[in-house]
């Protein structure tokens, strides 16, 4: 329950820095500091999403992680081509 947690708050975090972002008025460092900030919190979704394979499949949870990463490799290396 803890991770689904930390991978919902990675995801309204970032959105709320965001949003706040378009309410800044004249302070591009505090625009910044949110655009940041943002950046930053998003980092507890991958956190979160990561340890989601142990809790699918925890005795498959390698295999599993190994063919996501193959296939996220493969969309990856087609723009390259």
């Amino acid at each position: 329950m803890a991770v689904t947690r930390m991978y919902i708050a990675g995801f309204i975090l970032p959105a709320v820095c965001l949003i706040a972002t378009g309410y800044v008025n004249c302070s591009a460092s505090f625009a910044v500091f949110l655009i940041i900030a943002a950046v930053g919190f998003s980092g507890i979704s991958l956190a979160g999403f990561m340890v989601n394979h142990l809790d699918l499949a925890p005795l498959y949870a390698g295999p599993y992680m190994s063919h996501l990463s193959l296939i996220n490799l493969s969309s990856i290396s087609k723009h390259f081509v």
